[in-house]
């Protein structure tokens, strides 16, 4: 019965947030700004975010993020790892490749993406992602009919971004994720598309802060998110953030906040999500990063 308790207490943050598991594994710094990153896409985390903004980092850049989901749901212990690396490659344009994991102890799922942005014209970039995810089930003890175990096999997506940095201190950013709409059921006869999201911000910089501003849309239902970087100096960075939840979903929200620190070519951030309407508690980030 805790299981199904548990598996119950997902759908509904799935449900709420909109988002499947791999949704929610974003770094400590988009985490805090409100999940708004559309249009800063800066750092590696614009590998799973929007690709495009990738051409803005003219050094190989490494991130490394552990999160700790929820702890108010009980019984089981929820956790995300992240791993991006970015590599410019001069003319050729910007490689990208990202890891992702998704841990319960009964359901875990993976995803792993290449990514390639390149420059167009006048500050405008193109970013594409091919993707492969799979999830597997640990039935035992269920009586399921299915056995012990389940696993979806490899899935392929694709994602696709825009990203335009003007000539005001201003970005703009577009991001289609899935637009393949693949299906991640272990028989895609039954189903099990993921749906298409549209990501759309805008970003506002100037000496010291960074304020973005973003909305996205998936099944129906519609997410207003923004966020605010205050800079201190060359190495201190204080990040909030929040959201709300339109359409069908009206009424859920949430409120974000992080701190990052800089030593020379070292980067710690750290990233706090706490859900207003769901009593399972915050989600902590902590990423690490580094520029060579």
């Amino acid at each position: 019965m805790r299981y199904w308790a548990l598996l119950g207490v997902l759908l509904a943050l799935a449900w709420s947030a909109q988002a499947d598991e791999l949704d929610l594994c974003v770094g400590a710094r988009p985490t805090s700004l409100g999940g708004s990153f559309v249009a800063v896409a800066d750092d590696p985390n614009a590998i799973f975010l929007n690709p495009a903004g990738l051409v803005q980092m003219g050094r190989m850049e490494l991130t490394v993020m552990g999160a700790r989901l929820y702890p108010g749901i009980e019984e089981d212990k929820l956790g995300f790892f992240l791993l991006g690396g970015v590599l410019p490659a001069g003319g050729l344009g910007t490689l990208g490749l990202g890891v992702q994991s998704f841990m319960a102890d009964r359901f875990d799922k993976y995803a792993l993406t290449l990514s390639y942005a390149r420059p167009l014209i006048g500050g405008l970039s193109l970013g594409l992602n091919v993707k492969g995810m799979m999830w597997k089930a640990d039935l035992s003890g269920l009586n399921d009919p299915l056995g012990n175990s389940v696993s979806s096999g490899l899935k392929l997506g694709v994602d696709l971004g825009l990203f335009w940095r003007t000539p005001w201190r201003l970005r703009v950013g577009a991001f289609v994720r899935n637009l393949n709409q693949p299906s991640i059921a272990k028989d895609t006869s039954l189903g099990g598309k993921l749906p298409m999201e549209v990501r759309v911000g805008l970003a506002y910089e100037r000496i010291g802060m960074l304020a973005t501003v973003e909305l996205s849309s998936k099944d129906g239902v519609t997410d207003l998110s923004g966020g605010v970087e205050q800079r201190f100096g060359e190495n201190f960075s204080v990040y909030l953030g929040g959201g709300q939840y339109l359409g069908k979903d009206e009424g859920s929200a949430k409120v974000n906040a992080g701190v990052g620190y800089t030593f020379r070519n070292i980067k710690l951030e750290y990233g706090f999500m706490y859900l207003l309407d769901l009593p399972v508690g915050g989600a902590h980030r902590v990423s690490f990063g580094y520029r060579f």
